[in-house]
Parts: C-alpha cells; sequence; structure tokens
C-alpha cells in the first residue's frame, strides 16, 4: 500500500486514514463470512486473526504442489478441527529451487504434505471421474499413472 500511496501523493496521515478505513471495511465483510477463500500464505493474515472469524475446516486444493510449511500457516488458527487436501500427488510436486542437486534439505522440503500423510496411512479417497479431459487425452496418463482407474463422464 505504501508505494500505491506515494504514487497517488498521500500524506502519513492520509494514508493511514486509508488503511484504517480498508481494514474496518474487511473485518466487517468478515464478520459476516462463512467461508473465507485464501491463498496458504495469507490464512494467517493479520486481519483474519484479528477478525471474528474462527475457521473450522482448512480446504487446500492443488495440495500435492503445496510445501509443507504453507500448510502449518494455515494450520495456525487455533480454532481449526478438520483438515481436507484436494489434489493429486501423482503430479507436479512442490517446486523448490535449489543450486545443489544433491541438497537433502531440498529433497525433504519438495514432498507435499499431502504425500507425507498419504504415506503414514492417513486415509485418502481418489476420485476416479474426470470431467476435464477427452478420453483420448486421458487414455495416455490414465494407464501410465492411474492403472486404468480413470473414468471419463459423459458429455451427455
Amino acid at each position: 500500500m505504501v508505494k500505491r500511496d506515494k504514487e497517488c501523493r498521500l500524506g502519513r496521515e492520509q494514508s493511514k486514514e486509508l488503511r484504517n478505513a480498508y481494514e474496518g471495511c474487511v473485518l466487517a465483510v468478515l464478520r459476516n463470512c462463512k467461508v473465507v477463500a485464501t491463498t496458504l500464505s495469507n490464512a494467517s493474515h493479520e486481519l483474519l486473526r484479528d477478525s471474528s472469524f474462527e475457521p473450522d475446516f482448512v480446504i487446500s486444493d492443488e495440495a500435492g504442489q503445496c510445501l509443507e510449511g504453507d500448510h502449518c500457516i494455515a494450520l495456525t488458527m487455533p480454532t481449526v478441527k478438520a483438515v481436507v487436501l484436494i489434489g493429486d500427488p501423482d503430479q507436479l510436486p512442490p517446486t523448490v529451487i535449489s543450486e545443489n542437486d544433491c541438497n537433502e534439505g531440498a529433497t525433504y522440503l519438495k514432498r507435499a504434505l499431502m504425500t507425507r500423510l498419504q504415506k503414514a496411512g492417513y486415509p485418502c479417497t481418489m476420485l476416479t471421474t474426470n470431467c476435464r479431459n477427452h478420453s483420448q487425452i486421458l487414455d495416455l496418463w490414465n494407464r501410465r499413472v492411474y492403472n486404468g482407474d480413470l473414468r471419463v463422464q459423459s458429455t451427455r
């Protein structure tokens, strides 16, 4: 916000008033929210913490691509009772860039929380109906990765 305030030539007091007004609007909206969609890294933002928003669930989409630490941020909300991870551990893993290809720490970081929990025996459900691809496009990956378990939903 500071950069934008400078671009608009706002003084310090005007900037502070604007920030307070913005935060007031956000808190007013959050008071009436049943669901908040955010990135994992913003799930613990001070505006969420300062509001009366008390989530019972964390639902993480594309969880197979998320670093474990990113999930930890979302799980710091004290009211969270359950976590649902949605994603495909057989697709892209989390992106970790390391200067050393043999860096054990980087290898450890590349594992998604979803993969760790799946290997530890936590309950997982594979969704087998694919609504996004034509059967000829899906066929190669279905045979090579999913042992033919996927089915294409009829377009009728």
